[in-house]
């Protein structure tokens, strides 16, 4: 179930109910989003992802996401705006997939938890086989519904919503 509200404290960090709260990125730069491949030893082996992490007791999602992008791809990144959450329930459990922009501010792109990366347009992303939690936001990226457009690709938003964005961009709604 996708919902474009920002989860309430207990729901970011999932909990007793047994839900496991992640964060993923998309990542935008220079027209492409930033997507990641599981290993192949991994419960959701090699399917692609918006790449994140689990959130610890105690962490905010956007603390939890700035965290596992330097420890899993080497980048420090600022969070932006919060796109949308997914609930989706796998056989190994359920997960809580809380959406963010993130900018790369610095550091050097290396895949240290997946085996592949790649920048790929919106307009590609359907020729990758998603994790099931990440295919709302493919589904959404592709619908149009997030749209930013720049000549340097600075950003994206989303188009149901009023986003203030700290990169220079034209928001288009459709």
């Amino acid at each position: 179930m996708m919902k474009d509200h920002q989860p309430s404290q207990r729901q970011q960090r999932g909990g007793a109910d047994g839900v496991q709260a992640v964060t993923a990125a998309v990542l935008h730069r220079n027209g492409k989003v930033l997507i990641a491949r599981r290993p192949a030893t991994d419960n959701l082996a090699r399917k692609w992802e918006f790449p994140g992490g689990k959130i610890e007791e105690g962490e905010a999602p956007e603390a939890c996401l700035a965290r596992e992008l330097r420890e899993e791809l080497g980048i420090d990144v600022r969070i932006g705006a919060f796109l949308g959450e997914n609930v989706h329930h796998y056989r190994h459990g359920t997960v809580r997939l809380l959406a963010y922009l993130a900018f790369w501010e610095k550091g050097d792109l290396e895949p240290r938890a997946h085996d592949e990366i790649a920048w790929v347009t919106v307009s590609e992303l359907d020729l990758y086989d998603f994790a099931p939690a990440d295919v709302p936001f493919v589904e959404r990226l592709m619908s149009g519904q997030w749209i930013v457009s720049d000549a340097q690709g600075a950003g994206m938003a989303r188009a149901d919503q009023e986003v203030v964005l700290e990169e220079p961009a034209l928001l288009r709604r459709v």
